[in-house]
This record gives C-alpha cells, structure tokens and sequence, in this order.
C-alpha cells in the first residue's frame, strides 16, 4: 500500500481528526477547571497532561492540525506547488 494511496489517506485523516478531538476534549476538562489532570490514550501511546503542561498539549494539537492538512493536501491535491526554471 502506498503512503498516496487514498483509502490509506483517508484512514489517516480520519484517525487525525479522532486524536484531534480527543486532545481538545482533554485541554477542555483541563481549561474549565473539571480536573487538574487528564490521561489520553491514543491506542498507541498513554499521555498523561496536567495544567502545568497545558502549553505541550496546545501545541501538539497545532501540529495534528499540521498533518491534518497535509494529509489533506495529499488526498485531495490541493497542494502548492512552486515550479522554477531547471537551468
């Protein structure tokens, strides 16, 4: 199976979209003072966030919609594409 192959693509943006969920849910228990600490698994990894560390939850939730678009761009092709001269 390729990496560009569509149903791969769209079984990777739909696990994108469930961790990209499943983070928010996580930064939302913790931003509305429900608990001070939250346990996401992601089937793959178990991650433990904390107020303290809510800044590193933030973030990795930018780069998930990060390989979201990529992703996107990929399956789609809507992609950029800056072309130069080959001389």
């Amino acid at each position: 199976m390729s990496c560009l192959d569509n149903t791969y693509l769209d079984e990777q943006i739909t696990r994108t979209k469930a961790l990209i969920d499943a983070y928010y849910a996580a930064e939302l228990a913790i931003t509305a003072g429900q608990m001070q600490s939250y346990t996401l698994n992601t089937g793959q990894t178990t991650q433990s966030v904390t107020q303290s560390n809510l800044a590193v939850l933030s973030s990795a939730i930018d780069t998930l919609y990060k390989r979201l678009e990529t992703l996107c761009q990929r399956r789609y092709g809507t992609g950029t594409v800056v072309g130069r001269p080959a001389w």
